[in-house]
């Protein structure tokens, strides 16, 4: 699914259990991911070439979670944001970077 440099917002599940780097989201510049809602969503996978997003915000109650399935990269130099409201982001072995001269905004319930 190609962001497009638009805003997505999840609040239900995701699903798939295909490891293909040709199959996920294709982020980019522009492009910003708002994951709310409650309990598990599942594994969010990029695809290859296109693993960065301008903005992540996580909002996911009930011991919400989130999967990151392969390696993201929040912003630039320039521009980009990371919200961590609730729930927790399991980045596993896979890499989340954030350049530090951006927002980074988080909240402990």
């Amino acid at each position: 699914m190609d962001l497009n440099a638009n805003i997505l917002n999840l609040n239900g599940t995701v699903g798939g259990t295909s490891s293909s780097a040709a199959n996920g989201f294709k982020g980019g510049l522009g492009s910003s991911l708002n994951i709310g809602g409650t309990g598990a969503l599942g594994t969010l996978r990029f695809i290859s070439g296109a693993q960065v997003l301008t903005s992540l915000s996580v909002n996911r109650t009930s011991s919400g979670s989130v999967i990151l399935g392969t390696n993201l990269t929040i912003g630039n130099a320039s521009t980009g944001s990371l919200t961590l409201t609730n729930g927790v982001v399991d980045v596993g072995s896979k890499r989340s970077r954030w350049h530090r001269s951006n927002n980074l905004r988080t909240m402990v319930t």
